[in-house]
This record gives structure tokens, sequence and C-alpha cells, in this order.
């Protein structure tokens, strides 16, 4: 089935080729349209409806902003139609998807269609307002959401801090029971302020732009870091970690503190599923990495990232589930199942991607392997051409 997306916004030409993985193509608004069999239109109120996008069209949908419905509405004219509110989750979009694949593949003639067209509308206009709801529903439970975290954060933050001059002495001495005691808190408290703000972040998603700060960051010492923060784990457990991070060739450019919450939500993801006396490992190596086809260059090339492989002797990740890991709502369905990856590594999307690398899980003979991408520059990854269509699965090579 092919697809044709109308919008001159290049991060939704980004997010639904990687939901659609092939038969995409995209035009800019003032483009011809090209023929397809399922069209989608990113709505701006600045300029008018395509003549071609045609309200009540069985397979037009359209992407509009909520701030944008009375506009859009004077533009349809109280006709039905198929919309979705931005930003759009990939749940949402795919069950849309999946609704237009399996009517155009059970396309019937145009006579049987005109017998059952008059008795569908109206329950399909009833569907559409209820759907409209729904998602109104869900954008206000997400704002409610965001500002609860944000509330939530400060607290943690003076827990933290409380936990940390009673661990100085600042109260007073403490016998080795309470000071094990406050440590413990401290961690916990520390971990739950890790998670609120990567909460955060992914309930603000889309609908916030909060650009990364790029600086000349350490590498090396985020991992170190990342590997203390998860000491505790490490200890409870007696795990074997063993850690071999080369330097990279040159000045990575990142946001240090997201990039080392990445690494800590990754190695907790070990620590969790890994069993008692097991092994973690831990490599960094400067790659030459093609981002359009998420895969490696010719070894000979010059390195332009910097590669992280977290490995661990846990339970295997099933292959329909390597990606799936990584969205917000999927769920585990038991304790060993590493199926649902949980909100952390939903996190490590957000950040990998803000920095325009990749994170993604491999499942190893005895365990499962995380892998990360990060340009040496996002700066200069933002200049390289886009391709419309994308595999489906990246291609990934482990190198020793």
């Amino acid at each position: 089935m092919q697809i044709c997306l109308v919008s001159a916004d290049p991060k939704l030409r980004d997010f639904l080729s990687v939901v659609v993985n092939s038969g995409l193509c995209s035009l800019a608004p003032s483009e011809k349209l090209a023929h397809a069999d399922f069209y989608i239109f990113d709505f701006e109120p600045a300029s008018k409806l395509s003549p071609f996008a045609k309200p009540g069209a069985w397979n037009h949908l359209f992407l509009v902003d909520p701030k944008d419905l009375t506009a859009f509405g004077e533009q349809i004219q109280s006709k039905p139609v198929c919309l979705l509110l931005k930003p759009v989750t990939r749940p949402a979009f795919e069950a849309f998807l999946n609704s237009f694949r399996q009517r155009w593949e059970s396309r019937v003639s145009k006579r049987e269609a005109e017998q059952v067209r008059s008795d569908r509308d109206e329950l399909l206009q009833q569907l559409l307002q209820a759907n409209l709801r729904l998602q109104e529903y869900d954008q206000e439970r997400t704002q409610f959401l965001a500002r609860a975290l944000h509330d939530l954060h400060t607290p943690l933050m003076s827990l933290r801090g409380i936990c940390g001059l009673l661990l100085e002495g600042e109260a007073g001495p403490l016998n080795p029971q309470q000071r094990e005691l406050l440590q413990r808190m401290e961690n916990s408290s520390r971990r739950l302020a890790r998670l609120s703000s990567g909460m955060f972040e992914l309930s603000i998603e889309g609908r916030v732009q909060r650009p990364v700060q790029l600086e000349p960051g350490d590498i090396e010492g985020c991992v170190q870091n990342a590997l203390h923060e998860v000491d505790a784990f490490v200890q409870e457990k007696q795990l074997l970690v063993v850690s071999h991070v080369g330097p990279p060739p040159t000045t990575v450019f990142m946001e240090s503190q997201q990039i080392e919450q990445l690494l800590i939500n990754l190695l907790e993801n070990a620590c969790k599923f890994t069993p008692r006396f097991g092994e973690i490992q831990v490599h960094g190596y400067p790659v030459c990495w093609d981002f359009d086809r998420s895969s490696p260059k010719n070894p000979a090339g010059s390195p332009n990232s910097y590669r992280i492989d977290i490995t661990d002797s846990g339970p295997g990740i099933p292959s329909t589930m390597l990606d799936a890991i990584f969205e917000q709502y999927t769920s585990s369905t038991a304790p060993n199942d590493r199926s649902g990856g949980g909100l952390g590594l939903a996190i490590c999307k957000l950040v990998a991607s803000a920095h325009k690398g990749r994170v993604w899980a491999t499942s190893c003979k005895n365990g499962a392997m995380f892998s990360l991408i990060l340009p040496l520059d996002p700066r200069a990854a933002d200049e390289r051409p886009r391709r419309l269509s994308v595999e489906s699965r990246p291609r990934v090579a482990h190198a020793g």
C-alpha cells in the first residue's frame, strides 16, 4: 500500500517513516500531489486545504493541532473526516493505519459501497466524534500528569539534600546501621527523582520544544558515573561488571546529564534481569556509522560516532518485542519477562533520538545486548540528507 504524507514538518516525516517502514512518500504542501492509496494531510491554518484533500474521503487522514480545530472546522464545513490530534502517538496512528489497510485490502465494488454508505455514515460520524473526545481527554490527562510530575520533583530534590546532610554528619554522628539505611534512602530518592524527570520529559514530548543543550562532554566519564549510580544493585546481587570503554577520536557533543541518565536506565535494566552472581559487560568504542541505513559503514572509514554495548547474562528478548520494549505503552506480563521494558527504556529512546542517535536491543545466546549509537556531533547529523523510507529493523554488528 502506497501512503502519501503532505507536510512541511521534518520531524513528522521521520516519525511516520519509522512507523510505516516502507511505502511512504513525503511531499511539501506546495508540491503536486502524487498518486497513493492513503493520504495524510498535516493541517496548517495559514494555508487552505488542498483541493484534493476532500473532507469525507475514506482514504484521507487529517492531523490537526487542538488549537487549530476551529479553523479546521471552518474549512471542512462540518463534513465527516478522519482526524487525529497532534502530537500524534504511535498507538493511535497505528490503529488508524491498520483500519485503513484492512479496508483497502478488502475493498468492495463501487455499487456495493453505495448500498452500505448511507447506513455507515451516521455510525462513522459518531465514532469519529467519540474518538476526538477520547483524544482530548488523553491530552488533558497527559497535561495533568506533567504538572504533577513537575510538582513532585521539588520535594524529591529536598529529600535528597536532607539525606546528604545527614550522611555528612551535619546533624550528629551516625552508627553503621543508620548510615546504611540513610544511604539506601538516598539511593531510592535519587532513582525516583531520575524517574520523575524522565516521565516529565515523556509527557511533554511533542508539546514543548526543548532543544538539547549540546556541549563538549566526557563520554567515558558518563559511563563511569552511571556504573557508580547502579553500584548498589550490583552489590546486592553480587554481579560481575566488566567495563572496557575506549576514548572517542574527537570531542563528543552532548547533554551529559541526559546521556548519563540513558546509561543508568540501560544498566538498571541489565541489573534487574541478570540473575544473582551473573555478569554484565560494558563496551564503548568509536565507529563509522550510516545513520540513514542504521548500519555500520566501512570499518576503514573515519569514525563519526561512538557506540556503547551493554550485554547481560539474563533472559533473552522475543524477536517480536525487540522494538516494542522501547515504547511507553508496552507492559510486562511476568517478573522474568523482558518484553515489557518499562518507562526507563522509553526514556532511553527519547534521549537517543534527541541526540540524533539510536538505541536498540539484540537477543544474544546467553542474554541480551542493548546498544547505543551517538554521533560525535549531532549538529552534523542534522545536515545529512533524509530518505523517505526506512528499513524495519537495523542491522547491527558487535565489535568486540
